[in-house]
């Protein structure tokens, strides 16, 4: 197998580009699924409407997408991890795989998709997903991962897009970050240290 690097900084590096395919940096081929931003939008698309658990769904959607949140963190999020931190919105000091804590930025769209559901569900305090009833009822103090799994599945094979899992909406956040990721979390960086003096 011949493994070459990949060049991050080009505008379309993503496998499958006009970019990829002529360039010779690239070969071979990434695992899981990329899905493109047509193809994130049209799973969004898919999971919005009025209902309780339209909202619902539509909020972790946009949690998955936009900020990279694995299934099992995306559970057990509880509403006072989020918080503002020099004036953008963020999970704070989030425990992920390993044991390792970061802290993830949630864009604004991402925030105003949260807003709706806690408000329409009256989530104020504890986990922020919680079961939704046939009839529009929320209950329960939280969600099992298999829910996100059904969600994730049931949005995008409306979507068209087979065999996708929530796992595979990580890659859209690492497509849009990695290669500039000092633009999308400049709140934290730490500024430069001035050894000249």
């Amino acid at each position: 197998m011949k493994l070459r690097i990949l060049d991050c900084s080009a505008p379309n590096w993503l496998p499958g580009s006009a970019a990829s395919k002529e360039s010779s940096s690239w070969v071979g081929f990434p695992s899981g699924n990329w899905l493109s931003a047509d193809q994130s939008s049209e799973v969004l698309n898919r999971a919005c409407g009025n209902s309780m658990r339209a909202k619902r769904d539509y909020a972790m959607l946009a949690m998955l997408f936009g900020c990279g949140f694995r299934r099992s963190e995306l559970v057990g999020l509880e509403l006072d991890e989020i918080q503002m931190r020099q004036s953008h919105w963020a999970v704070v000091d989030l425990k992920g795989k390993g044991g390792h804590i970061r802290t993830v930025p949630i864009p604004a769209w991402v925030k105003a998709a949260l807003d709706q559901w806690t408000r329409a569900a009256c989530v104020t305090e504890g986990r922020i997903f919680r079961a939704v009833a046939r009839m529009g009822k929320v209950w329960g103090k939280g969600i099992s991962q298999n829910v996100v799994w059904y969600v994730v599945k049931t949005c995008c094979e409306r979507a068209g897009l087979e065999h996708i899992a929530p796992h595979d909406l990580r890659r859209y956040v690492e497509s849009r970050i990695m290669p500039s990721s000092t633009a999308v979390r400049p709140w934290l960086q730490e500024e430069p240290v001035n050894d000249s003096a």
